[in-house]
């Protein structure tokens, strides 16, 4: 009995798997990439941050990251530019407290085959989070500040991966 009720288990986890497969379901964070963009050089104009997480977003779609010279025929230059970070007060109580900040983010993609070949020129991206501020806690504020800017890292590397592989479905 013990047997059969595992055999069953394997069969119905075997069954359910395909079943998502076939609908076109993939875990989030998963990416599929387009044959164009299996092999990027990756350049940003600040270190870190958001270019770091949209490296590790085409590494996890099965990119392979060009930083050899001269780049490959197949590849393609990614360079994300004037990345920018504003913060507003964005809701103020009636003593004039700050209630609530906003983040914004806003960077530009150049995107160009490795024949120099433009795909996308000069098209600027932006992200917006919220949250609410409390002036007693500016420890605590510090690592809500850190935790909304990998939020906005995320949001924007998702949404230029979105950008680039809607750009290289279209001829």
């Amino acid at each position: 009995m013990n047997r059969r009720t595992a055999l069953l288990g394997l069969f119905a986890t075997g069954l359910s798997a395909l079943g998502l497969s076939a609908c076109g379901f993939q875990p989030r964070g998963s990416t599929s990439l387009p044959p164009d963009l299996r092999r990027v050089s990756l350049t940003g104009s600040q270190p870190g941050g958001l270019t770091q997480t949209l490296e590790r977003l085409l590494r996890q779609g099965g990119a392979e990251i060009i930083s050899t010279s001269p780049k490959p025929s197949d590849s393609l230059n990614v360079r994300v530019n004037n990345v920018q970070l504003q913060r507003r007060e964005a809701l103020i109580d009636r003593q004039a407290n700050v209630r609530q900040i906003e983040l914004i983010q806003r960077a530009q993609l150049n995107v160009s085959r490795a024949d120099d070949t433009p795909l996308i020129e000069h098209e600027t991206f932006e992200t917006v989070r919220s949250t609410s501020y409390n002036p007693l806690s500016l420890l605590a504020q510090g690592e809500e500040d850190q935790r909304l800017q990998r939020e906005l890292d995320e949001q924007m590397a998702q949404t230029i991966l979105a950008r680039l592989r809607s750009r290289l479905a279209t001829p």
